[in-house]
């Protein structure tokens, strides 16, 4: 597992704070926030144990502030009318906090196809509309995307109030290797001459839970070789945008305010990253965006919740920002809302002033010494750091009134809480590492052999599967191999034997549908019933493709393991103009990546490849085994005679 020791400067400050009290001894835990007229004081901050525990809390504000910024913006991009020049949050804060990179970068990516429907469609409907003087239905039938799959577009626009709906229905859309499924659903009006608009959107079904009825994208690399992650949404989102524009039409700054509520969740079949908005709202102003000095200021008020899961491992923080009510206040109150005024020029340097509150709850085991608390923070001189060696070189902030925190010009930084005797740091990467948290950037799979023609097992543990399978053919002609391997993943409730019937249910490929299969894939109901009646649900297995003419990748994943017995097995489908073929399977469980002997098969076999049998019992615990060939019921798949032809590609 990889730390990730957190960045930045209210992250400094507020370490600082927490520090400077160490040679207090450890003290106890702190108290709650306590008010004083319209002054919020915030907990307690007094000696060592509480000092290091405020670090924990008070680190992560100002980055997961900007960061959930440049999520909802991220999102607003197929939220308005007006995708491209949809509002860009731009604070070199937002960036600087790597935990969110990876699922910016996968927000990024997930939206681009819908991005581009959806302006293809408004371009439609705008011309359609125009000189009707009235709201014009429009319904374009499902269309093939480029690399498989459809997508059906319908809704209205109205060319006198220019108010518009719109409902985008993906099924197994595949475009610029990613693939994506469910609904997005939008409304709102526009301006015929700014680009501004008002939108809401809705991702999934916005139930608040991460299901297979949710907007996923599945994202792969080189032309859809590798399956590398998937990115899941299940958001309400209203926003309001204004772009301030030249006399070119160059935009150059932004006015806007969004407000989320709903999950994301991005996975890479090792570890699940889960953000969580209530009432989160962001309110953004930003001008000179094309000079050489931007500034802008960004208000933050609501809740916003990450977790993420190692293996079997679960952690989270909540951050509270302001009072959490219905509306981002700039003016102060009891609870100030969270508020960052900054200016930067691009090349030389970032400076930036954090006022506000923000209330922290961690409930991540590494984590236990992180105080949750409420943290009142004032900058008294904006921080200032020199972009070229990233130091700080000015600047001075007080956190719960009874701590100044100073950034020198030679890099330092000086802290001192009332009372005590100050303390100094060489830099903010000495402060940064005293409460480090868990991050996105993982260290990569272990990988191990398992020899499935011995008797041994193993135990791991995980909440993910990831299979893949390849394979070469032999005496192919010129023009390439052609043979058709079959991936399958077979589920019983309890371990088969020689009378057992039929299994629960079969991941493999679907006659009428390629790309999918059942049970829980995208096009399915998200609930499956076993053979004796018992509801399997909550999960979602997926084959993300049938290559019918070699040599894949083919990938079975499934997001929440069910407890059970899988059979994970290869079926010669067809050799077609190839003499044999030989597949390598490999098979990924919570991050743990194991490889098997390669197998040949000469001829359509009659009988499988049975790779390995997993066991996964109630406690989570996962069991590879070596397939019991002596107990090899009858699969769901159908034996060569009977198999049913299946579209070739």
């Amino acid at each position: 597992m990889n730390i990730q020791k957190v960045t930045r400067f209210l992250a400094i400050a507020l370490s600082a704070a927490a520090l400077a009290g160490y040679g207090c001894g450890r003290d106890g835990g702190g108290g709650g926030a306590t008010t004083t007229g319209t002054t919020t004081t915030g907990t307690t901050i007094t000696g060592a144990t509480q000092a290091t525990s405020a670090t924990g809390s008070g680190t992560q504000s100002a980055g997961v502030g900007s960061n959930s910024g440049q999520t909802l913006s991220n999102l607003a991009a197929v939220g308005g009318s007006c995708p491209g020049c949809a509002p860009q949050y731009r604070s070199p804060l937002a960036g600087k906090d790597k935990r969110f990179n990876k699922l910016h970068a996968a927000e990024v990516k997930a939206m681009r196809v819908p991005q581009m429907k959806k302006a293809a469609f408004l371009k439609k409907a705008k011309a359609f509309a125009a000189g009707k003087k009235a709201s014009i239905p429009i319904s374009l039938p499902a269309e093939p995307c480029t690399d498989g799959g459809t997508v059906a577009i319908s809704g209205s626009v109205d060319d006198v109030t220019y108010a518009y709906t719109m409902t985008m229905t993906f099924v197994n859309c595949r475009d610029m290797d990613t693939e994506s499924s469910g609904t997005i659903t939008n409304s709102g009006t526009f301006s015929a001459t700014t680009g501004g608009d008002t939108f809401t959107m809705k991702l999934g079904d916005a139930d608040g839970v991460i299901e297979a009825t949710d907007f996923k994208v599945r994202e792969f690399t080189n032309n859809y070789t590798n399956l590398f992650a998937a990115y899941t949404a299940d958001m309400t989102m209203t926003g309001s945008g204004d772009p301030t524009l030249d006399a070119q039409n160059n935009v150059t700054g932004y006015t806007f305010t969004f407000t989320g509520n709903g999950k994301e969740e991005y996975t890479d079949f090792i570890d699940t990253y889960t953000l969580e908005f209530t009432n989160l709202i962001f309110s953004s102003t930003s001008t000179g965006l094309l000079t050489t000095v931007a500034s802008g200021s960004d208000t933050i008020n609501g809740t916003f919740k990450e977790s993420w899961t190692e293996g079997a491992t679960a952690n989270s923080v909540a951050l509270t920002f302001g009072d959490a009510d219905t509306a981002a206040e700039v003016t102060t109150n009891t609870t100030p809302d969270f508020t960052i005024a900054w200016e930067t020029d691009w090349a030389t340097y970032y400076k930036f002033s954090v006022d506000g509150q923000v209330a922290t709850d961690y409930t991540t085991p590494s984590d236990a010494d992180c105080l949750d608390g409420t943290f009142l923070i004032d900058t008294t001189t904006p921080i200032n750091e020199n972009l070229s060696t990233g130091l700080t070189t000015a600047g001075q902030m007080t956190i719960n009134t009874n701590t100044t925190v100073t950034f020198n010009a030679d890099g330092t930084v000086t802290v001192t809480v009332s009372g005590q005797t100050p303390v100094s740091y060489t830099s903010q990467n000495a402060l940064e590492a005293v409460c480090p948290i868990e991050d996105m950037e993982q260290d990569t799979s272990s990988e191990q052999t398992f020899d499935n023609t011995t008797t041994t097992t193993t135990t791991t543990s995980g909440t993910t599967l990831l299979a893949t399978l390849s394979w070469t053919g032999t005496g192919c002609p010129t023009t390439g191999c052609t043979s058709d391997m079959d991936l399958h993943l077979a589920h019983y409730a309890t371990a088969p034997t020689s009378t057992t019937a039929v299994t629960d249910w079969e991941i493999y490929f679907s006659n009428d549908d390629p790309s999918t299969v059942l049970p829980n894939d995208d096009t399915s109901t998200p609930i499956v019933t076993n053979a004796t009646g018992d509801t399997v649900g909550g999960f979602e297995g997926n084959l993300d493709y049938d290559d019918t003419e070699g040599d894949g990748p083919e990938h079975i994943t499934i997001e929440s393991l069910p407890t059970g017995y899988y059979v994970l097995y290869v079926d010669s489908y067809s050799l077609d103009q190839d003499t044999g073929a030989t597949v390598t399977v490999s098979l990924n469980i919570g991050g743990n990546l194991y490889t098997f002997p390669t197998h040949a098969f000469s001829s359509t076999a009659t009988t499988s490849y049975r790779v390995v049998d997993i066991s996964v019992d109630s406690s989570g615990t996962v069991t590879l085994l070596t397939p019991d060939t002596t107990n090899f019921p009858a699969l769901y798949y159908p034996a060569p005679g009977a198999r049913p032809a299946k579209a070739r590609r």
